[in-house]
């Protein structure tokens, strides 16, 4: 799934938190993978969890399918999130 959105923080904003019999719980189980790419010549503040791809996007990804969603000349990021976790959004910074 991916999205774009207008929002007035300066970070890029996962839904990560689990709602579970309508309550939120401190920790939950996760299985995602999530990902993300820079817009121009923006920077994201990664951690060390993330995993950059070794080319562009435009070397392995379908470009048409993304409908306009992928910077062609952008490296893709990539985080898991497995197992017993604290339940929380994920967030990153970005600066221009």
């Amino acid at each position: 799934m991916a999205f774009s959105f207008p929002n007035r923080d300066t970070r890029l904003f996962f839904p990560t938190v689990h709602i579970h019999d309508g309550k939120v719980h401190n920790r939950a189980e996760f299985d995602h993978t999530l990902y993300c790419q820079p817009h121009g010549d923006q920077h994201l503040s990664l951690g060390s969890k993330w995993e950059e791809s070794t080319a562009h996007a435009r070397r392995f990804m379908n470009l048409p399918k993304s409908k306009g969603v992928l910077e062609p000349d952008q490296h893709c990021h990539r985080r898991e999130l497995r197992g017993s976790l604290r339940n929380q959004d994920t967030f990153i910074s970005i600066a221009a």
